[in-house]
C-alpha cells in the first residue's frame, strides 16, 4: 500500500505527515476573517452569551487563572483576546501579580520560555515574566504530582485531578479555540 504526504496545520505554519494513499483527506474552510479582530473581541467581552461581563462579576483583588491552548493551535487569537482579557481584569481592580497564564496542553511536551513569549506575543509575556524566581506564565503538566489536586472519581470511576492554580483561584477563563482536533485523540 502506498503513502502519501499531506500538509496540517499546526502552530503558525504546516507539518507534513504520511497516510495512506487511501486515506480521505478531509479539509476545513478557512472561517472568514473579520476587520478588526480586536474590536470583535471587545464586543464580545460586553456582551457574553449567559452571563455578567468581567468588570461585573470578577472582584478587587481576586485571584484569576487564564488558560490557553497550546501551542499546536494558532496563536493569533491568544495573542488578540488576552491581552483585552487582562485589560478589563485590572480594570475590575485584579492586581497583574494575581493573575497566572496557563498552557494547558494537557500531556503534551512543556513548552520553553522563548516559545510561550513568541505564541503569547512579547507584550503579553513579558508583563508576566519579570521576576524569573516567580514564574507566572506555565506548562501544565500531568505527570507533577505537586502541580495537580484530585477533585475526587467521575461518574465512571476515572480520577478528575485539575491543575492547582485552577483550583486555587477565584476565578478561571478559558481562551482557546474551537475547531476540529485534526489530530485525533481524547482532548
Amino acid at each position: 500500500m502506498g503513502m502519501k504526504t499531506v500538509a496540517v496545520d499546526y502552530g503558525t505554519g504546516q507539518l507534513p505527515i504520511e497516510v495512506p494513499e487511501s486515506a480521505v483527506i478531509v479539509e476545513q474552510p478557512k472561517p472568514p476573517s473579520v476587520q478588526d479582530p480586536e474590536a470583535a473581541v471587545r464586543k464580545a467581552l460586553a456582551n457574553p452569551i449567559g452571563m455578567p461581563t468581567i468588570r461585573e462579576w470578577v472582584k478587587p483583588n481576586s485571584t484569576v487563572t487564564i488558560g490557553f491552548d497550546d501551542p499546536t493551535r494558532p496563536s493569533l487569537p491568544r495573542q488578540i483576546a488576552i491581552p483585552v482579557i487582562i485589560e478589563q481584569l485590572l480594570e475590575a481592580g485584579v492586581q497583574l501579580e494575581d493573575i497566572t497564564l496557563i498552557n494547558s496542553g494537557c500531556v503534551h511536551r512543556k513548552y520553553t520560555p522563548k516559545e510561550l513569549r513568541d505564541y503569547l506575543g512579547p507584550k503579553v509575556f513579558d508583563m508576566f515574566e519579570t521576576d524569573p524566581s516567580v514564574m507566572r506564565v506555565i506548562n501544565h503538566d500531568a505527570s507533577d504530582p505537586d502541580q495537580l489536586v484530585r477533585l475526587g472519581l467521575s461518574n465512571t470511576g476515572d480520577y478528575m485531578e485539575y491543575n492547582r492554580c485552577l483550583v486555587d483561584s477565584d476565578y478561571v477563563i478559558y481562551c482557546g479555540t474551537i475547531m476540529p482536533n485534526n489530530w485525533g485523540g481524547a482532548n
